[in-house]
């Protein structure tokens, strides 16, 4: 179960999020552990800086995605295709709060920082 903290907190940062992919109230959600929520916002973590280096050119399998020099990318025919984000937006991996994984989505940064940062993963 997780402490009411986290919850006021998880609940605070969705609420920011601008994340047309993402219907929070349309579908129950599965309990995630605390060690659970930290390995999601620590996986974030490492593909963000993975993207950093990521490139148009670099190799891909058909479905991957990630962010490319802040546009969200996807694999199609083992190439990369991006859309750029909205307005102000970036492309981000963000920790899931439904369930083990990441989504990569486009939000703010101060959103992404935030939602990363209430799963307890430090660092960045």
């Amino acid at each position: 179960m997780f402490p009411i903290a986290r919850l006021a907190t998880l609940a605070i940062v969705l609420s920011l999020l601008d994340l047309a992919l993402v219907d929070v109230q349309a579908r129950p959600t599965q309990n995630l552990s605390d060690d659970d929520l930290l390995a999601n916002g620590q996986k974030a973590q490492q593909l963000n800086a993975a993207f950093k280096n990521l490139t148009v050119d670099d190799a891909c399998s058909t479905g991957d995605q990630a962010c490319i020099s802040g546009d969200l990318a996807n694999c199609v025919d083992d190439k990369w295709q991006t859309t750029s984000c909205r307005g102000s937006q970036q492309c981000f991996a963000l920790p899931s709060v439904k369930q083990q994984g990441v989504n990569v989505a486009c939000t703010s940064e101060r959103s992404a920082e935030s939602l990363i940062s209430a799963t307890g993963a430090t660092g960045g």
